[in-house]
């Protein structure tokens, strides 16, 4: 699962003295830009005689839409405690020409009271009255407790505060601001936001959004910065707002169809009833868990039945077993009575049996699947070339669509190719470590990469072969994709472009 979660407002709250007057109830909240600056004996104030420098700011406040992301948790669709299970910010440096600033720290914090976006866009003059600004975060009772939400407290601080700064969690002490150091002042920001994500997922934090701003010691020195600038949601081009993106490790990997001696695979099972996914039942009692069921594979040689038994246990994304869904682990030594049959026909023909622990109620007895031969050559294989395909997929995908991809992979050096005067349906090669990638064509890149490191992007495997599901909420509408696939094998890593026809993501 590799999905982005975009932003339902934003807005960057300033002090900014213009016409010597303090401008502290100004709106940007429909502004294209993300803006922080600060500036330091730009104006001055005067104090008696003396002449006082003036310290201008700015700090951006974001909001994600994870209402999605939350149901997923409760539905027990993702395993928030996972280690694959990632999640970051990420925003669009935006330089148009203006001065920026280098050698400058940016803090990110989860904010403790949610914020209005505001309906001004007046940069220059800040001239639109609205909330959230310098004063107050919404327009009902919103006042910050220190203005330009600048009070932060630990999580659980009896009298309130407007954003975290740390943090107990289970066990562990979380430090939740966020530091990114930006040396040329041109860089992106991108942030791993996963604990504070996983708090907000659970419940444990509000869900507010983020502050965003200058660390304090660069907000209260002697210097000026301005301005760094980020897109906002508000953007005109639609590829620049900014994202969270999430990261799980979803991917079944069903080898019935890349079976072969001597080498362990998995195998599934997989059961439904009128509602959808459901687990077997005996007496009336669930059949879930770990080592709750038993495989036999059978195969007929000569003089009698060969059998080997494992045993199989329901299929979990994480620590959430998933209804309905059982799979064993399955390694076949190569003895010499099967040898005999696979040295006749290239290939061994075994009938998967799924049987209760005891061994007598059978649940279901599956089709025949292949076991070839062990994967040993006298020289190094070469690096293959397949010929890769994804098929499903229509001209145009409504972004709250869920559509189901599946790539079919030729191998054209395949030994075991057969000729037949019939039509069939081949679930074609099957390859472990497969990835795909959702690559926007006219600017040529990837809104979704390829993951190798917590395979949130590795495609999935069953009995017909590769599928994954595209999700169009991770796509950004009106703009036209294509598919490309990473084959890994051993230490080969081979892209392969434009597998789909290019399609389009549209709203609904």
């Amino acid at each position: 699962m590799y999905k982005l979660f975009f932003l339902d407002k934003d807005t960057y709250i300033t002090d900014k003295i213009i016409s010597a007057e303090r401008r502290v109830s100004s709106s940007v909240g429909y502004a294209s830009t993300i803006d922080l600056f600060k500036l330091y004996g730009m104006t001055s104030t005067m104090s008696g005689s003396s002449s006082i420098p003036n310290v201008e700011l700015s700090r951006g406040l974001i909001h994600f839409d994870i209402s999605e992301l939350i149901s997923l948790y409760q539905k027990k669709a993702i395993d928030i405690t996972h280690s694959s299970f990632k999640a970051h910010v990420k925003l669009k440096d935006v330089y148009g020409g203006q001065t920026t600033p280098s050698n400058f720290n940016l803090v990110l914090a989860p904010l403790s009271r949610s914020f209005d976006e505001g309906f001004g866009k007046d940069i220059v003059y800040l001239s639109d009255i609205d909330t959230a600004n310098f004063l107050s975060s919404s327009k009902i009772g919103g006042a910050w407790f220190l203005s330009g939400a600048a009070f932060g407290a630990p999580l659980g601080y009896v009298g309130g505060s407007d954003y975290f700064t740390t943090g107990v969690i289970g066990s562990k002490n979380l430090n939740f601001e966020l530091t990114q150091s930006f040396k040329s002042g041109f860089e992106d920001l991108s942030l791993d936001v996963t604990p504070i994500i996983s708090s907000t997922i659970a419940g444990i934090l509000p869900d507010s959004g983020f502050r965003l701003s200058f660390e304090n010691g660069q907000e209260t020195d002697k210097f000026s910065y301005f301005v760094k600038r980020f897109a906002s949601r508000h953007v005109y081009d639609k590829t620049l707002q900014p994202t969270l993106t999430i990261k799980f490790d979803d991917s079944v990997l069903d080898t019935t169809g890349a079976m072969n001696f001597n080498v362990s695979g998995s195998l599934f099972l997989y059961n439904y009833d009128q509602n959808g996914s459901a687990n077997l039942l005996s007496s009336s009692i669930e059949i879930s868990g770990s080592n709750c069921i038993l495989l036999q594979l059978t195969t007929p040689i000569s003089g009698g039945h060969y059998k080997s038994i494992f045993t199989g246990s329901q299929f979990s994304k994480g620590t959430y077993n998933l209804s309905g869904t059982y799979f064993a682990n399955v390694i076949i030594p190569l003895s010499s009575e099967l040898k005999q049959q696979l040295d006749y026909s290239g290939s061994v023909k075994f009938t998967p049996i799924w049987t209760s622990l005891d061994g007598s109620v059978t649940y279901v007895t599956g089709t025949d699947f292949e076991m070839k031969g062990p994967q040993t050559f006298t020289s190094p294989v070469g690096k293959k070339k397949y010929f890769i395909s994804a098929t499903g997929i229509p001209t145009q995908i409504k972004r709250s669509e869920k559509s189901l991809i599946r790539i079919n992979i030729f191998d054209a050096s395949d030994p075991l190719l057969k000729s037949i005067k019939f039509a069939i349906n081949s679930p074609g090669k099957i390859l472990r470590n497969l990835y795909y990638s959702l690559r926007d064509i006219d600017k040529n890149e990837s809104i979704v990469p390829f993951d190798t490191l917590d395979n949130s992007t590795r495609i999935s495997s069953d009995y017909q072969g590769h599928y994954f599901y595209l999700d169009g909420m991770s796509a950004i509408p009106n703009r036209t994709y294509v598919i490309d696939v990473l084959a890994v094998e051993a230490n080969d890593q081979t892209i392969y472009r434009d597998v789909s026809s290019p399609f389009q993501i549209i709203d609904n």
